[in-house]
């Protein structure tokens, strides 16, 4: 389930809902680690008051986000488009996870 709250050409803003029962867990979280660092884009993540990178494995580890908990991303740069789609798209997927 995702939201897109605010955009503009070089900025998304958007709130994605997860969904996959063991949440942002070490093999989820490594999948959208790799995902997020294949764009130039800057991709932060906001959860419970703490902004993180979302490039970064320990940072988005540290979250700790379960099932049903919902996370906002801000990306800022030429290609936060196609992150946002590719980021949204993991999320709906539930990680690719069964």
């Amino acid at each position: 389930m995702r939201f897109l709250n605010q955009s503009s050409s070089m900025n998304k803003e958007f709130t994605v809902t997860i969904q996959n029962q063991l949440g942002l867990h070490v093999r989820a979280a490594t999948k959208l680690v790799k995902i997020c660092a294949g764009f130039k884009s800057l991709i932060l993540i906001t959860f419970k008051d703490k902004e993180i990178n979302a490039k970064s494995i320990i940072s988005v580890m540290s979250l700790g986000a379960k099932k049903d908990e919902q996370l906002n991303f801000k990306i800022t740069g030429d290609d936060s488009n196609k992150a946002s789609l590719a980021i949204q798209d993991i999320f709906d997927e539930k990680f690719y996870e069964i």
